[in-house]
């Protein structure tokens, strides 16, 4: 950085340290990039993780879940990817226009749509539903007891769905396996150049240290460089303003010159005008 406000001169002074500096000194910013690295790393796996654990432990403790859209059933009030943000209340409680996350009874599909009808039968709560895009309700209703509980949707968040069916899948779960053994490798390579890295760093530091000691010293110089051609310009400006006040005066005093010749040359015009009128008299009296 400080080299490129250097001469060649000022270079030739600072080899001697950056050639140790380019060995070991600069070993310091690579160490430093690798730690940034790794604490990014540690930062995806731990997002991911979050991502993956975090539906489990909210409908574990307070009956909220997230349950993705993968279809356009319901359209236009939900797009496939979004995904609905529900919570475990009881059937007693769910009303006709609700929309509930079940599952189907005989394929075991999950699918969340809308109520569309409300019965009681045998003891237990007939619900029927229906996707808001799609033309007839489902053949099957929904039979619970009125004091289960059913997830009902509370809110609706965009472009969620897909990532949390990818990550809830086999090869998500994968992913987040590979990201955590890989960190834990990284870990274990950091633990192991802790010491080499320890070294390092004190001499860099003295090495930076001493360059940014001479730049200042370089600095200090050309400023005061800079302070004497500052001077100099000054005293030259001086004398340019004093050349031009002499020049004003040399041409006023060349202005009065020639004024003063011109009547001079008018006087010796009418004195020979005159003499020569005398002459003319003198010979015209002879004649």
């Amino acid at each position: 950085m400080y080299l490129r406000a250097l001469d060649r001169e000022d270079y030739a002074r600072f080899a001697p340290y950056l050639r140790p500096m380019s060995k070991e000194g600069n070993s310091r910013a690579v160490k430093s990039l690798s730690k940034r690295k790794v604490a990014s790393k540690f930062l995806t796996i731990f997002f991911t993780i979050s991502l993956i654990a975090t539906p489990s432990i909210l409908n574990a403790k307070a009956g909220i879940g997230i349950s993705p859209i993968l279809s356009g059933s319901m359209r236009p009030y939900a797009q496939p990817g979004d995904a609905f943000i529900t919570r475990d209340v009881p059937a007693s409680t769910l009303k006709v226009g609700d929309i509930i996350a079940v599952h189907s009874e005989k394929t075991g599909t999950p699918y969340a749509h809308r109520i569309t009808q409300i019965t009681s039968q045998s003891g237990l709560l007939r619900i029927v539903t229906k996707g808001d895009a799609n033309p007839s309700a489902e053949v099957d209703p929904f039979m619970i007891s009125p004091n289960n509980l059913v997830s009902k949707n509370i809110a609706r968040a965009k472009y969620v769905g897909h990532v949390l069916v990818y990550l809830t899948s086999v090869q998500g779960r994968q992913m987040a396996s590979s990201l955590l053994v890989f960190a834990n490798v990284l870990v274990l390579f950091m633990f192991l150049f802790r010491k080499k890295i320890q070294t390092l760093i004190p001499h860099a530091e003295r090495v930076y240290r001493e360059l940014y000691s001479e730049t200042q010293e370089v600095k200090a110089i050309k400023e005061k460089e800079l302070a004497v051609y500052k001077d100099l310009y000054a005293e030259s400006e001086l004398a340019r303003k004093k050349q031009n006040s002499d020049l004003t005066v040399y041409r006023d005093l060349f202005a009065e010159a020639q004024e003063v010749k011109e009547i001079r040359e008018e006087e010796l015009i009418e004195m020979l005008e005159e003499v020569k009128s005398l002459t003319n008299i003198k010979e015209n009296a002879n004649a």
